[in-house]
């Protein structure tokens, strides 16, 4: 009976392992400029609609769509917490507000993200284009 467990825990592991991978690469770029992530990206609604909503379609992808709203809300977390650099208790803070009252920010981010997640899915190497061209101005 505790193998059920025991297996179950390691595919959330290991999912969770990948979305966070994935979403900490989003910021390639501007992580390759400086040492931590320049606080205007952590603060922008933009950045974190596009990187929640990238970690929820890498989910639900790897999850094969079923989703645990405990598990789900966990694995967000640690993924927002990898890509930026900052703890769990603090990703919750600033997303809870975000998400139940978004700003048109977070929800072009959202939308966004989306879009990429679609050309991510087809092969198309400029998904994250419009992402980086529109966060120029936050680290620069």
């Amino acid at each position: 009976m505790f193998d059920v467990w025991k297996s179950r825990r390691t595919d959330i592991e290991k999912i969770a392992d990948e979305v966070s991978r994935r979403v900490f690469l989003i910021l390639a770029f501007p992580r390759s400029l400086y040492e931590n992530i320049p606080n205007s990206l952590i603060e922008s609604d933009y950045v974190v609609g596009y990187h929640f909503m990238i970690a929820l379609n890498s989910y639900i992808e790897l999850s094969k769509e079923k989703t645990d709203v405990e598990v789900q809300g966990l694995v967000l977390a640690q993924a927002l917490s990898a890509a930026f650099g900052i703890d769990g208790v603090e990703v919750s803070e600033r997303l809870l507000p975000m998400i139940q009252n978004p700003s048109l920010e977070f929800e072009r981010g959202v939308s966004d993200a989306n879009n990429a997640y679609d050309m991510i899915l087809e092969n198309n190497n400029d998904a994250f284009l419009e992402f980086n061209n529109n966060i120029r101005h936050l680290y620069r």
